[in-house]
């Protein structure tokens, strides 16, 4: 008697070893998913040119969130107390601005989180080698 061996793997018999088509998406769904993504990057947009700051999604949407909506005065000066951070070499910095603490990846300038004195409790920051305090313009 000989030893038996694996079980052939494949389609069951009779049937096709091709996968049936999967079914098209709704009518209308690619422009609801297109409209949805248009707007998630038009929050992720809101930026001081001038500064030179982004801001990411979560951030745009914690700022709105909280109704803060910094003025072309404050970009600049949260862009240049980002700029110190960076002379000094900061790599993730707390920014306390007015009642409100953001947290800016410095070297690529990007505002990662905001978070407003109502959410801030007892809140945490972890991974931050430096910190600046900005006054609201």
């Amino acid at each position: 008697m000989t030893p038996a061996g694996p079980a052939a793997v494949g389609p069951p018999q009779g049937a096709s070893s091709q996968q049936a088509a999967a079914p098209a998406p709704p009518a209308g769904a690619a422009e609801a998913f297109g409209a949805a993504l248009q707007e998630a990057v038009q929050r992720s947009r809101v930026q001081a040119p001038a500064a030179g700051l982004r801001l990411s999604a979560h951030a745009a949407e914690r700022l709105s969130q909280a109704g803060l909506q910094p003025a072309a005065a404050d970009w600049d000066e949260l862009g240049r107390a980002v700029g110190r951070v960076a002379a000094r070499g900061g790599r993730q910095a707390l920014v306390l601005w007015g009642s409100c603490a953001l947290v800016v990846a410095v070297p690529d300038r990007t505002v990662v989180t905001a978070v407003s004195a109502a959410r801030m409790g007892e809140h945490v920051f972890t991974g931050i080698d430096s910190a600046v305090v900005v006054p609201r313009a």
